[in-house]
């Protein structure tokens, strides 16, 4: 029935999954599996790729696959250079395992078209459920993230992060006010003293990630 019950390590990294591929893999994945690593599966032909071949539809899979509990054994997915979109982003976010000690979400600098506000706050409001209270390293360097996105997710970083990765992301980094640092020992440029945990901006960024030019930043 194409299941792989001993499969701990799976890499299909760079093979231009399509939905139909999708379909066919993601519901076979069981819970022995540690690692998954998607990276690279991008539309071909382009010199800089516009979307994730896998697309919505086939996203929507794999969330599908760990709502029914089938990735609760998952501590590491890679989906770094997916070319994902919020349409993308939230088929899965919101099913991710508590389990997930790294995720990476690092997105290729030569694109225009990345996460939006709404893919952010998925994952936010994922974390601020307790349901990644395992996490260790999330990778979102060169995803655009503003202060304004990185607003809708940041407060909820869990304890246990030890690693936040925010290269590339010029516009978020550009505002000292920002902390990124959580109690732990986030490798960033930008962090704030031990233990001064995140802060959050003085108004002027809405939940729509919109920039409010009467804030402190204006």
């Amino acid at each position: 029935d194409g299941r792989v019950d001993k499969l701990k390590f799976l890499e299909v990294d760079d093979c231009a999954i399509d939905p139909e591929g999708a379909e066919a893999l993601f519901p076979c994945l069981r819970p022995p599996l540690e690692s998954l690593n998607l990276k690279n599966n991008r539309e071909k032909g382009h010199a800089v790729s516009v979307r994730s071949s896998i697309k919505p539809e086939g996203w929507h899979f794999l969330g599908q696959r760990m709502g029914a509990r089938g990735l609760d054994g998952l501590r590491r997915l890679s989906v770094d250079r997916c070319d994902l979109t919020s349409d993308c982003v939230v088929q899965f976010f919101p099913f991710l395992p508590s389990s997930l000690e790294i995720l990476e979400l690092g997105d290729d600098p030569r694109r225009s078209l990345r996460i939006g506000p709404t893919g952010w706050r998925s994952l936010g409001q994922r974390m601020k459920s307790g349901g990644m209270d395992k996490l260790k390293l999330l990778d979102v360097s060169f995803c655009d993230v503003t202060p304004g996105m990185a607003r809708l997710f940041v407060p909820f970083l869990p304890a246990t992060l030890e690693d936040l990765l925010l290269g590339g992301n010029f516009d978020c980094l550009s505002f000292p006010s920002h902390r990124f640092n959580h109690g732990g020992n986030n490798n960033n440029n930008n962090q704030g003293g031990e233990g001064e945990g995140v802060q959050q901006p003085e108004g002027g960024w809405g939940d729509d990630g919109e920039f409010d030019s009467d804030s402190e930043f204006g």
